[in-house]
């Protein structure tokens, strides 16, 4: 166990419980007191399958001093808090220079912030310009230069907004949505190997993420909105699909089925 965990009571840490967050969360800069002046410059969206984390990264700055700049990053872990809890120690950890762990402060001690967080800075300032939180299964990491006690307000006026969001025990999946044509077609009967299904078209203004344990999902060459799942090894296998809009909790939907060393049917569009 590194310093810095030990220092914060990781193995502490790690056997608290919390709900999930259950409400979607859209982050707008222009609703923020906090972030007043700012006009927002660049962002960005990833999913990590293998941790089932989706993040949205958002890079802002003063209209009057350009070299005031905040980086916001949001994730979502979807398989609970550890994940989040790690990921909150491995960015700490992340950087080539140790950050400076006699003036690293816990945020719920320092500031009422988060279910846990750390707080620190580099550049002599007596306001932190780095600070990660936890909010449930959802972590927030903000990065300031120049920035005074902004960076602070505006991580409080962040969890503010996240403490009023619904919370559930586990997530579930929605059963009738994107997949549905698919999901009856693999109740019908089993798919072939290397064998092209339809899946449907992408509704505008969603991201769709997809995983399966056969074969590949792909977007037509043509039409790109279309997705397909091109069926590989046989067996029994799992299609899952997040989707989500411009907030940060997605929805997910999981289908069953079954390819074998034969020819099947075709699955047309969804409409």
């Amino acid at each position: 166990m590194s310093k810095l965990r030990e220092m914060f009571g990781y193995s502490g840490l790690k056997e608290k419980k919390y709900p999930l967050v259950g409400e979607n969360f859209t982050f707008h800069p222009s609703r923020y007191n906090s972030l007043t002046g700012f006009e927002s410059i660049h962002s960005t969206n990833t999913f990590s399958t293998a941790a089932r984390a989706f993040s949205r990264e958002y890079f802002l700055r003063s209209k009057e001093s350009p070299q005031a700049l905040l980086r916001i990053v949001l994730t979502l872990f979807w398989n609970g808090c550890l994940p989040a809890l790690d990921a909150l120690f491995n960015y700490a950890e992340s950087f080539e220079n140790a950050i400076p762990a006699s003036s690293t402060e816990n945020t719920v001690d320092t500031y009422n912030l988060g279910n846990f967080g750390l707080a620190w800075n580099w550049e002599n300032d007596p306001q932190p310009t780095h600070i990660t939180f936890l909010r449930s299964n959802l972590l927030v990491t903000l990065e300031g230069h120049a920035l005074g006690d902004r960076n602070i307000q505006v991580a409080r006026e962040i969890d503010r907004r996240l403490q009023i969001l619904a919370v559930v025990k586990r997530y579930t999946n929605r059963k009738n949505g994107f997949l549905k044509a698919f999901r009856k077609a693999a109740n019908f009967r089993p798919f072939s190997s290397d064998h092209r299904i339809d899946l449907g078209l992408q509704p505008s203004g969603e991201q769709f993420f997809f995983r399966s344990t056969s074969g590949s999902v792909n977007r037509d060459p043509d039409i790109p909105k279309m997705w397909f799942l091109q069926t590989g090894e046989t067996g029994a296998h799992t299609l899952t699909l997040f989707r989500t809009d411009d907030g940060i909790l997605p929805e997910r939907e999981q289908v069953e089925f079954t390819v074998e060393e034969r020819e099947a049917c075709h699955v047309p569009a969804a409409e």
